[in-house]
């Protein structure tokens, strides 16, 4: 992992602050999570969007992280990302 690779991440972290999702109707919110949860049906994802999402006079919005992020599904060590820290100087003291 590289100090840009990081840095990248980092950046990408801190836009969903400042990040609002477009809104949309209740059948389009469910249509686009379709795409990450192609098994469930439709009814099943609407019923999914009344508890994720929240209505407001322009349409339905997401209540989580409008940014979708890679997570890691796997086991992953915190002392693989410190152990890689070092490589950018301003995360490392030099004793």
């Amino acid at each position: 992992m590289t100090p840009q690779v990081i840095a990248r991440w980092l950046t990408h972290r801190h836009t969903p602050a400042t990040t609002v999702r477009k809104p949309g109707r209740l059948q389009t919110l469910a249509k686009r999570s379709a795409l990450m949860n192609s098994r469930l049906s439709h009814e099943w994802l609407c019923y999914l969007v009344t508890k994720g999402a929240y209505q407001q006079a322009d349409g339905w919005r997401w209540k989580l992280d409008p940014t979708p992020v890679l997570a890691c599904f796997w086991v992953m060590r915190s002392r693989w990302m410190t152990d890689r820290f070092c490589q950018v100087p301003s995360l490392c003291h030099e004793h």
